[in-house]
């Protein structure tokens, strides 16, 4: 969980991205909250704790808007790749922690949050207060008109509805469409698609978002290559998700092929560009035209190392 969390915050971090998350997911797409406006928020907040005193939080992810120097508003966002029970709860002393720092201050800014869920299962933990309570309050009339209901801005990322998905113009909308493709087991569409070939400006940040969460250590060895070629300045940003693994596999092909003799190095190539595409969702028979294409290999040919790594 922390290592995801980490790698989130590297791409929510950018100015581009925040604002485009906050705008997307908080204001219908409009571009209310410019880039521009944004400066980092103070992730580290205290509260009191009953049985130890003085506690220390740490939130994820958070930025002043500002304008002119006047602070506008603090948005903070909160990264969760499993239900927690006690989210709402959390959520609350965040918030309230940041209310707190404005303790001399006659006007407050106002103090907004959203929880980035990336499950593929339906969150079911409660969202509000009332629904963290339990059924067996005491039954006196409208006792729950008396608990101040609040609520926390749980967004469920794999399960947004295209006319959400496509009002994304950084590279988040890679990771909604990412994740809702995984969660319809439609990857092969995205990553053949437009969306798994649009043009990526976080490059480094983005590659580690999807080694994290495909549990795909191969992507690695994408980190490595990519980096390689940044450092001669011959990283191409238009090139797609799929593209990098492809280019990998192709290079570690060859470069075994130096080391170890070329026919083992192809062979070894063959072998992570067939496992590959098909972990990410390729089809049979676009895997085997992959194959054709890649190493000039004869259709029987790409078919008998298809029956060797197809499995």
């Amino acid at each position: 969980m922390a290592q995801k969390d980490k790698i989130e915050k590297l791409l929510e971090e950018y100015n581009d991205v925040f604002a485009d998350i906050v705008n997307t997911l908080g204001f219908n797409g409009r571009r209310l909250v410019s880039e521009n406006s944004l400066k980092p928020g103070p992730t580290a907040s205290f509260y009191q704790d009953v049985a130890s005193g003085i506690r220390e939080q740490f939130r994820d992810t958070v930025k002043y808007c500002s304008d002119t120097g006047a602070v506008l508003a603090l948005f903070g966002l909160e990264n969760q790749t499993a239900e927690d029970w006690d989210m709402v709860f959390r959520m609350m002393r965040y918030d309230s922690g940041a209310y707190k720092q404005q303790a001399n201050q006659k006007k407050k800014y106002p103090v907004i949050s959203f929880v980035l869920y990336f499950g593929t299962k339906p969150w079911r933990a409660p969202r509000t207060i009332h629904q963290a309570l339990s059924e067996q309050s005491p039954p006196w009339q409208k006792v729950l008109e008396l608990v101040p209901n609040y609520r926390m801005n749980l967004v469920e990322i794999a399960f947004l509805p295209k006319e959400i998905r496509e009002q994304f113009t950084s590279d988040f909308r890679i990771v909604a469409e990412y994740f809702y493709a995984k969660r319809t087991h439609t990857e092969k569409e995205f990553f053949e698609g437009p969306e798994g070939k649009r043009k990526i400006r976080h490059v480094r940040e983005l590659l580690e978002f999807f080694r994290i969460f495909s549990g795909d250590s191969r992507y690695e060895a994408v980190m490595n290559y990519y980096n390689s070629l940044s450092q001669k300045g011959e990283m191409d940003m238009s090139c797609s998700l799929l593209d990098y693994v492809e280019q990998k596999v192709l290079s570690q092909g060859i470069s075994q092929g130096i080391s170890q003799g070329i026919s083992q190095g192809i062979s070894q190539g063959i072998q992570a560009l067939v496992e590959t595409c098909r972990e990410l969702g390729q089809s049979y028979d676009s895997t085997q035209n992959r194959l054709m294409n890649k190493f000039s290999l004869t259709e029987a040919q790409a078919q008998s190392e298809m029956d060797k790594y197809w499995k």
